[in-house]
C-alpha cells in the first residue's frame, strides 16, 4: 500500500498495516514519507505487538511505553542486480 519511491531517495516511508483505534476515536496517521533526514518516532500503547520491518520475516515486539526511532542510514543502499547509471550510461 506504499509508495514506489526512487532508489536514488533517501527519505522513509512508513505504512500501517493492520491498524488499530479505541472505539470513538479516528485514525491520526495511517501512511507516511519523510523528508531527508527526517525521523518517524513511534511509542506502543499496547502490552503485547507486532512490528513488521520490510516484510513478514523481521520482527520487534515492542512493550507497553517503548519508543522506537527510524532513520536513514549513513550507509548507501546496496542492491544486487541494478547497474548504476553514473555517467548517462
Amino acid at each position: 500500500g506504499g509508495r514506489v519511491l526512487p532508489l536514488s531517495s533517501t527519505s522513509l516511508q512508513m505504512v500501517v498495516r493492520e491498524p488499530y483505534k479505541p472505539k470513538g476515536d479516528k485514525f491520526r496517521l495511517l501512511k507516511v514519507v519523510t523528508k531527508p533526514d527526517e525521523v518517524i518516532t513511534i511509542r506502543s500503547k499496547m502490552r503485547e505487538g507486532a512490528l513488521f520491518l520490510d516484510g513478514p520475516d523481521v520482527v520487534v515486539h515492542p512493550r507497553f511505553g517503548d519508543v522506537i526511532e527510524f532513520r536513514p542510514s549513513s550507509e548507501p543502499l546496496s542492491i544486487l542486480g541494478i547497474a548504476s547509471r553514473k555517467n548517462g550510461s
